[in-house]
């Protein structure tokens, strides 16, 4: 009995591998084609989807264990709000009137030896006389200018003779001559508003062949920066329009091709951060340029100081906020206004004023023989006084 049982429990023991075995292979058999797909064999869907291996979108049916009648969601894929704009229009139409500016000038090297010195920037010509806007900083200083268009057409200037600046803006003038001269048109500057796409055109770090195209939106309106020479401009295009080295002087384009800001300025260090001087301070600057040599600008005849702790301490003053006035320009419209050396002004056209930048602005608002209303403090006093702007001086 005992040599009986040790025979049959190893077979029932085999038996009962064997039946589990079947089971397991039962239970893969089922599961496998659904769980499973070659490239050659697309997966089973509904009929009102139609996928391929690719695309294809997992919904909560292809994981149901039970037949559902029930719509399940799918990401609606929608029309786009906008079109994406075709650039060649654009292109074709101001291309030919943007061109390459280089300079030379001589520099002193680490050993205060003269050297020459190239530079390169970008420009338009605006005018079929030969008139060109592009920044005060590509050309000054320079000795001499080429002014290269598309069409293979080179010309030699005089910076002596035939260019103008205004480093306050830092826009320039350069004339050209020359017969059937492609021009750009300037915009109106009331239709300038942010989220508008627009076209840079330029020559970055002078590459050869055409100018170089890159496409953005504006970004916003009315920007300020601090240039590293110490000048503040005023009422600039923020982009996302790439802006190299190069492009400075080149146009900012709308989508119709005409001119709404000139390329000036960007963040170092910071990605589609990019700044153009809107059209409407180019267009007065680059019509006192073309007419009197110079920008006139309302003029008051002060100098001046924003004040800070140690100015109020050493002086004594009984405001902490405001510009000091530290001298009067004889004959200027501040005398006449009896405007004395030591007054505080603290607000102007009823705008407070905390520093000179913000008095500036609020002048350059005026034009020459506007009056400009300011309050200022003269002591323990507080007064209030009316200047008649006058035009500014010419650069000597």
């Amino acid at each position: 009995m005992k040599r009986s049982l040790k025979i049959l429990v190893p077979l029932l023991i085999i038996a009962a591998i064997l039946i589990s075995s079947c089971f397991a292979c039962s239970d893969e058999e089922k599961i496998a084609p659904a769980a499973t797909s070659t490239p050659t064999v697309s997966p089973i869907t509904s009929p009102a989807t139609t996928t391929t291996p690719d695309e294809a979108t997992p919904t909560p049916t292809s994981f149901s264990s039970t037949p559902t009648t029930e719509t399940n969601p799918i990401p609606a894929q929608g029309e786009p709000l906008v079109t994406l704009p075709d650039l060649s229009p654009v292109v074709d139409k101001v291309a030919p009137a943007v061109v390459l500016i280089t300079s030379e000038a001589t520099v002193n090297n680490f050993f205060m030896q003269p050297v020459p010195q190239e530079g390169a920037g970008t420009g338009v010509i605006f005018d079929s006389s030969g008139y060109i806007v592009t920044n005060n900083h590509v050309v000054e200083g320079a000795e001499t200018i080429t002014v290269s268009l598309t069409d293979g057409r080179i010309f030699d200037v005089d910076p002596k003779t035939s260019v103008w600046t205004d480093p306050l803006s830092d826009l320039a003038v350069i004339k050209i001559e020359g017969d059937n001269l492609p021009t750009a048109q300037f915009a109106d500057p009331r239709d300038i508003t942010p989220y508008q796409w627009v076209v840079a055109i330029g020559y970055p770090f002078k590459l050869e062949g055409d100018p170089s195209i890159t496409i953005g939106i504006i970004s916003a309106c009315g920007r300020s920066i601090k240039e590293p020479n110490g000048v503040v401009l005023y009422d600039l295009i923020q982009t996302s329009a790439a802006i190299n080295p190069g492009n400075s002087g080149g146009p900012l384009l709308n989508l119709a091709g005409n001119i709404i800001g000139i390329n000036t300025a960007i963040i170092s260090g910071a990605q589609n951060v990019g700044f153009s001087i809107s059209a409407s301070t180019v267009i007065p600057v680059v019509t006192d340029l073309i007419s009197k040599g110079y920008v006139a600008r309302p003029y008051i005849g002060i100098y001046m100081q924003t004040l800070d702790p140690s100015v109020v301490q050493h002086f004594g003053l009984t405001v902490d906020e405001g510009v000091m006035i530290t001298r009067i320009v004889p004959d200027s419209p501040a005398e006449r206004a009896d405007l004395r050396m030591g007054d505080v002004i603290t607000a102007a056209d009823g705008e407070k004023i905390t520093n000179m930048e913000e008095l500036r602005q609020v002048i350059l608002t005026h034009k020459p023989g506007d009056t400009m209303e300011i309050t200022f403090m003269r002591g323990t006093d507080t007064k209030e006084a009316s200047i008649q702007l006058a035009e500014s001086l010419p650069p000597e």
